[in-house]
């Protein structure tokens, strides 16, 4: 004989089970979810040791830091201005009118911690961006850290009316309506962490220009730099003075070093810099 309450208390606990299983299997995959913080951030000491290591294979590579952490730098009649905001992007300006170069994956990076030598860096998962200002423009570094990495680092262009984008010999550049050149970008260059040279080339798509990296290849030692340049405008128009066009200029920068503004145009740089 069962009893009416014992039989109503049996089924409540019954469907009160069935509830908590039910329950406990929505609840797992979120559980799981929220153990697995994903892939690390790289840390900014293996942005600064990687930035280092360039340094040691090719001194010309790297410039000397004049702005230490975020904020604006002056460079002749204009400046550059690097944000606390990956998002804002990068504005390079020779008095007249503005770039804004935005910065790979800002959208997943962080904001801007400052390096030890100068410049910062945007840390994120598996690469990150790091910005340092020079006597004679700006660098924007991407670090690599591991094969999971993409290949293709995209630098958005904001640029002003009737400008262009286009390549240039190894390089790029900015291009005016009437053909000349308002901002000029160095030769792609990218080095492991045995210092050797990994293939790298840009690409042009409309006002975004493209460093593809080819790190797949067997035997690449991460973390790998790479790193389009970007002659400041007031050095750029003191080299055309003295009689230096585009594609020279890309030519011989490229000559001093895989990517390198030092080398061959070091005296030409050092009167333009001593004119500024």
């Amino acid at each position: 004989m069962t009893f009416p309450l014992l039989a109503s208390s049996r089924r409540s606990s019954a469907l009160s089970f069935t509830a908590l299983v039910a329950v406990s299997a929505l609840l797992a995959p979120a559980a799981i979810a929220a153990e697995d913080p994903g892939p690390p951030t790289l840390a900014s000491a293996t942005v600064a040791e990687a930035l280092e290591n360039v340094e040691r294979v090719d001194p010309t590579l790297l410039h000397d830091a004049v702005l230490e952490g975020a904020g604006t730098a002056a460079l002749g009649s204009g400046s550059v201005v690097v944000p606390s905001d990956p998002s804002a992007g990068v504005r390079i300006g020779d008095g007249a009118r503005t770039v804004i170069v935005d910065l790979p994956a800002a959208e997943s990076a962080g904001p801007a911690a400052a390096l030890a030598d100068g410049g910062v860096v945007y840390p994120a998962a598996h690469s990150a961006t790091s910005v340092v200002v020079g006597d004679r423009g700006v660098q924007m570094l991407t670090t690599i850290a591991d094969a999971q990495a993409p290949a293709d680092y995209s630098y958005d262009v904001t640029l002003a009316e009737g400008q262009r984008l286009e390549l240039l010999g190894d390089g790029a550049a900015v291009v005016d309506a009437d053909g000349g050149i308002a901002l000029l970008i160095g030769a792609a260059w990218a080095i492991d962490a045995d210092g050797d040279r990994i293939p790298t080339h840009y690409s042009v798509s409309g006002s975004t220009l493209t460093q593809t990296v080819d790190h797949s290849a067997p035997g690449v030692a991460y973390p790998v730099v790479a790193d389009p340049a970007w002659l400041a405008p007031f050095v750029f128009k003191c080299l055309i003075g003295l009689g230096i066009n585009g594609p020279q200029i890309v030519s011989i920068m490229a000559s001093g070093g895989p990517g390198s503004i030092g080398g061959g145009l070091a005296v030409s740089i050092m009167v333009c810099l001593r004119g500024k």
